[in-house]
C-alpha cells in the first residue's frame, strides 16, 4: 500500500484487492475495477449461559431463549471484608496483619530514630505486614 493511501494515525484509507490489486474504499463488498467479492468479517459473538446459542457481543438476552446475558454475581459483606493478606509473595493472615498494622508506626518510629543503617535498611525492604510475625520471631529467640 503506497504511503499516501495511509492516514495520518497509520490507518490505512483504502483496502487493495488480492485480484487486481486496486485500492478501494475500505467498506467496499466488492472491487469496482473486477468485482471481486470481500469476506465480511466475523461478528464477535459469545454462547448464552443457558442454552448455549450464539449472540451478538452486545445482546441483552439470548435470541434463541430469551435469557439474559448480563453477567450476574453476588458479593456479601463478608466476601468483600479482607481475610489476611499477601504481601510481596508471602502470605499473612489476618490476625498478624492486624497486629502489624497496629505496631509499625511505633517500630518505624523507633527504627528512625536509631540512625542505624542497617536497621532503616530492613524498614525498606520489610513490609508492614510482617512487622507481627517478626516481632513473634524476636521473641521466641529471646
Amino acid at each position: 500500500m503506497s504511503p499516501a493511501s495511509r492516514a495520518v494515525g497509520g490507518e490505512s484509507r483504502h483496502k487493495r484487492c488480492p485480484v487486481c490489486r486496486h485500492e478501494c474504499a475500505p467498506g467496499a463488498a466488492e472491487c469496482p475495477q473486477c468485482g471481486h467479492e470481500f469476506p465480511e468479517a466475523p461478528r464477535p459473538m459469545r454462547a448464552c449461559g443457558d442454552c448455549g446459542s450464539l449472540n451478538p457481543v452486545a445482546a441483552q438476552t439470548c435470541q434463541t431463549c430469551g435469557a439474559s446475558m448480563s453477567a450476574v454475581f453476588t458479593l456479601t459483606l463478608d466476601d468483600a471484608l479482607r481475610t489476611g493478606a499477601i504481601v510481596r509473595g508471602i502470605d499473612v493472615d489476618e490476625g498478624d496483619v492486624r497486629q502489624a498494622e497496629r505496631i509499625a508506626p511505633e517500630i518505624r518510629r523507633r527504627l528512625l530514630r536509631s540512625g542505624d543503617e542497617k536497621l532503616v535498611r530492613i524498614l525498606r525492604v520489610l513490609p508492614d505486614e510482617s512487622w507481627a510475625r517478626l516481632r513473634d520471631i524476636m521473641a521466641a529467640g529471646a
